[in-house]
C-alpha cells in the first residue's frame, strides 16, 4: 500500500513542485514557540495580504484538504484521533524484514533492550578489520516519495561516544538535533563553550563556534569541528540542542518544531544533506520530528497522506517509534498548525482555517498535561505511556 494516494503528477511536474515547495516552505513560520503574535506585523500586512496567493498551496490545495478531512473525520469518532492511534495496528503480518541479530549480539550498547533495532534498517559503523564492531543503535529511516533521509539514533552512550563521532563523520551528517533536557542527566558528548575541545577515542571533538536559542524553548546552536585521528579534513557539523523538551513531554509548542524544519530547508544554508536526530531512545520526540517533516512534504507536492500506511512504514524501520502514541496526535497538530500559519499569512481558504482551529482545540485537551511550560518543570501531568523518551 502506499502512503501517499492521489498524486497525477508526471516526473517533471514532480520536480517542479519539489523545488517551489522548497523554497517557499517554512518561510511564514516566525515566532518563539511561545504561540504570541507579532502584531505590528500583522497589521502591517493585513491590507497587502488580501492579494497574496501561495501557489505552493494552492498547487496542493486537494491533497491537504483530504488529509486535514481524515484528521476532523477520525476526531469525530469514539475515541477521537488518539483513539484511533492507541487501537490501530501498524504492524504488518507477518513482519517484513525485522530481523535483529546485531541488537541481540550488542545488548549492551542500547540504552532500552525493549525497542529492538532491525537489521534491514540499521547504521552501519565504518570498520578497519572484518573484526571490528559496526553496531550503534541508529536506523536509516526513509518515506517513499520524499527526497529527506534521516538518521535516528538514541542519546549516545558515554562509554560509545567515538562510535557516534564516528557515525556522524563519516556519514557525512550535516546538521544533528540533540532533543534531551537537564532533567534527564544524560551525558553530554560534545563541548558547549567556544573554544573547547574533547577527544573520544580517535575523534577531536571542537566546539568551533555557539549561538544562543532565538526565541523561547528555542535549539542551541553549536557549530562543531570533527576530525579523526591520521586525517587533514575536518568536518563542521551543526548542533541544535533542545533543552526545553523533557523526556514523556511534547514539545512546548508547535513552532519549536516547524522552526527546527526551517533549518533543513537549503535557504537557510544549515543542511543540504543527511540529518541525525535523537532523543533519550530515539522512539518518540525524534520520530515526532521526522513524521511532521514528511507529513508537510508529502502533503505539499499534493498527495494526500495515508497517516496509518506512514505510521507503519516509519515503526519498520526504527523498533518502537511512537511507542507513546501521544506523539503521533501531536505530529498532526504541528502539522495543520503549519498549514494554518501559511494560510492565514495569505488569508486564504477560509474553510480550511475554520476546519483547522476547530480540530487544534480538540488535541489540545489530549496533551495540555504533558507539555511543559518552563525549563526544569516535573513531570506532573504525564501519561502512563510517557515513560520512554
Amino acid at each position: 500500500m502506499s502512503l501517499a494516494s492521489g498524486s497525477k503528477e508526471s516526473k517533471n511536474k514532480k520536480k517542479k513542485s519539489s523545488v517551489n515547495n522548497k523554497n517557499s516552505r517554512m518561510t511564514s513560520v516566525e515566532g518563539d514557540g511561545s504561540g504570541k503574535k507579532n502584531k505590528n506585523s500583522a497589521k502591517g500586512s493585513e491590507s497587502k495580504s488580501s492579494s497574496k496567493k501561495d501557489p505552493t498551496y494552492e498547487d496542493a490545495r486537494e491533497a491537504i484538504k483530504n488529509t486535514i478531512g481524515w484528521m476532523t473525520q477520525t476526531q469525530a469518532k469514539s475515541g477521537g484521533l488518539l483513539g484511533y492511534f492507541k487501537s490501530a495496528t501498524f504492524e504488518r503480518d507477518p513482519p517484513e524484514n525485522h530481523k535483529t541479530y546485531a541488537f541481540q549480539a550488542n545488548r549492551s550498547k542500547n540504552r532500552n533492550p525493549d525497542f529492538p533495532l532491525y537489521d534491514h534498517s540499521r547504521v552501519r559503523l565504518k570498520i578497519e578489520e572484518e573484526t571490528d564492531n559496526n553496531y550503534i543503535n541508529a536506523t536509516n529511516v526513509s518515506c517513499p516519495s520524499c527526497e529527506r533521509k534521516w538518521i535516528v539514533a538514541q542519546h549516545p552512550m558515554e562509554k560509545h561516544f567515538e562510535d557516534f563521532w564516528k557515525m556522524v563523520f563519516y556519514q557525512e551528517i550535516d546538521v544533528i538535533y540533540a532533543i534531551f533536557s537537564p532533567d534527564e542527566q544524560l551525558p553530554m558528548y560534545f563541548p558547549t563553550e567556544q573554544g573547547k575541545f574533547v577527544n573520544h577515542g580517535q575523534f577531536f571533538v571542537h566546539c568551533w563556534k555557539t549561538a544562543p536559542s532565538a526565541g523561547r524553548y528555542q535549539a542551541n546552536s553549536y557549530t562543531i569541528e570533527v576530525l579523526p585521528a591520521g586525517c587533514s579534513n575536518a568536518r563542521y557539523t551543526t548542533i541544535l540542542h533542545y533543552p526545553h523538551w523533557p523526556k514523556g513531554h511534547v514539545a512546548p509548542g508547535a513552532k519549536v518544531v516547524l522552526k527546527g524544519i526551517l533549518a533543513l530547508d537549503p535557504a537557510d544554508k544549515v543542511t543540504k544533506g543527511k540529518c541525525l536526530i535523537h532523543s533519550s531512545e530515539g522512539i518518540n520526540r525524534a520520530m515526532c520530528f521526522v513524521m511532521v517533516d514528511y507529513v508537510i512534504d508529502l502533503m505539499f507536492r499534493n498527495n494526500t497522506v495515508d497517516i496509518q500506511e506512514l505510521i507503519t512504514q516509519l515503526r519498520s524501520q526504527r523498533g518502537g517509534a511512537f511507542q507513546n502514541r501521544i506523539f503521533c496526535l501531536f505530529s498532526l497538530y504541528v502539522v495543520i498548525e503549519y498549514v494554518k500559519i501559511r494560510l492565514t499569512k495569505v488569508q486564504s481558504a477560509p474553510d480550511v482555517l475554520v476546519e483547522i482551529n476547530n480540530l487544534q482545540k480538540q488535541m489540545r485537551i489530549e496533551f495540555a498535561g504533558i507539555t511543559p511550560k518552563e525549563s526544569g518543570n516535573s513531570r506532573k501531568g504525564a501519561t502512563n505511556e510517557g515513560t520512554a523518551d
